[in-house]
């Protein structure tokens, strides 16, 4: 893990910015621009200095860009590593505001945001260690932004409106004390992936310390959905945080709650209990029902929700794809931790102590109970056909 050290201040005690906002990029240069000319707005309602940094990995292309931007706006441009992480602390490391909201990218400032974000920091006890704000989607959708609002990945992004206070919170908006990065040693860099999960296990760090994580739900930022629109950046994201959930476990035990069946617990009894089927009759249809075992289960589940929501056709097509995207999500976890040697993941969950995806494990002991149902429908077909 870097360290995040105290910046050099050229400035007296006191005579600093107030707040430094941190914006790591790659590419995304018309998303910067505008995210830029979002906080000048922003800024003037402070009343005190915000210092802006954008921390940029892109292109000689783009990065001109993105520095002609930061130019324009009285932003810091700095040239940073491909890893978001990386470029978070950069960023720390080269302001000496005690305060600092990191921003992503893809979000614009509502006028208010700075203000807001500095008055929840207003008398802050010395426990304190950050503060988070309120996202909106907006942009026009598509099918692929239908099927990510029937998962629970947008869930945290919400969670201003839903606490007051929260154990961990998403970096698109999340204001941090100075203090307490430095003495957390700032992001993990030692993650696998270049970016996820590090602003959770932040937070977690924090909080299991003995700091506290308010919400500042009046401090919104806008988050365009064209970013969520790509159907191959929602698969990655579903198979870089199932991955990235095993390292948490990993790092936060206490987290953990042995709680089977869990579902890739039971695709593999289901595959063990198909192959063997297949051996013995010497038959092909068992490694068939195997290969549409998920997309059966999904169908199960999707049509269990449909009857209690009174969805349409298209509704239920949506959570049939978005309870694929779990899947996947479970497995890439399933699989990272038989690569570690760690198999005794198959029978546990990641399960926050505060109740913020207590929506997302009701969905998880859903899905174990129609892996359930479809193992007992997989054993009567192969009674029947005995």
């Amino acid at each position: 893990m870097a360290d995040v050290d105290s910046a050099t201040c050229p400035r007296r005690p006191g005579h600093g910015p107030a707040l430094a906002v941190v914006t790591p990029t790659h590419g995304r240069a018309a998303l910067v621009a505008g995210m830029l000319a979002s906080l000048q707005g922003a800024r003037a309602g402070t009343g005190t200095e915000v210092e802006v940094l954008v921390v940029d990995s892109s292109g000689p292309a783009e990065a001109a860009h993105i520095a002609q931007a930061c130019h324009g706006t009285g932003a810091r441009y700095l040239r940073g590593p491909l890893s978001v992480r990386a470029k978070r602390n950069l960023g720390v490391r080269n302001t000496c505001a005690p305060v600092v909201l990191f921003l992503d990218s893809d979000c614009r400032a509502d006028p208010d945001l700075l203000r807001e974000h500095l008055a929840v920091w207003t008398g802050a006890g010395a426990t304190m260690a950050g503060a988070s704000g309120l996202t909106r989607f907006v942009g026009e959708p598509n099918w692929v932004w239908r099927i990510a609002e029937h998962t629970p990945f947008l869930d945290a992004f919400g969670f201003a409106e839903r606490f007051p206070g929260v154990q961990w919170a998403v970096t698109n908006n999340l204001s941090f004390s100075r203090t307490v990065l430095e003495q957390l040693g700032g992001f993990d860099e030692g993650l696998p992936y270049r970016l996820g999960w590090d602003d959770i296990d932040l937070c977690l760090r924090a909080t299991r310390g003995g700091y506290y994580i308010l919400t500042a739900p009046h401090a919104v930022v806008y988050h365009e959905k064209a970013t969520w629109n790509s159907l191959g950046g929602l698969v990655s994201r579903a198979w870089r945080w199932g991955r990235l959930r095993f390292w948490a476990l990993r790092k936060h035990p206490w987290l953990k709650r042995t709680d089977p069946p869990k579902q890739s617990a039971m695709t593999l009894v289901a595959a063990g209990l198909l192959g063997a089927a297949a051996l013995t009759r010497h038959t092909w249809w068992p490694l068939a029902l195997l290969a549409l075992w998920v997309p059966l289960t999904g169908l199960l589940l999707a049509a269990t929700r449909a009857l209690s929501h009174r969805w349409t056709l298209r509704d239920l097509g949506d959570e049939w794809a978005a309870e694929g995207l779990m899947s996947l999500h479970d497995l890439a976890t399933g699989l990272e931790a038989l690569r570690h040697g760690s198999p005794v993941w198959l029978f546990q969950r990641l399960i926050f102590s505060d109740g913020h995806l207590e929506g997302e494990y009701a969905g998880e002991v859903l899905r174990s109970w129609a892996h359930i149902a479809m193992l007992g429908l997989t054993g009567l077909a192969l009674w029947l056909t005995r």
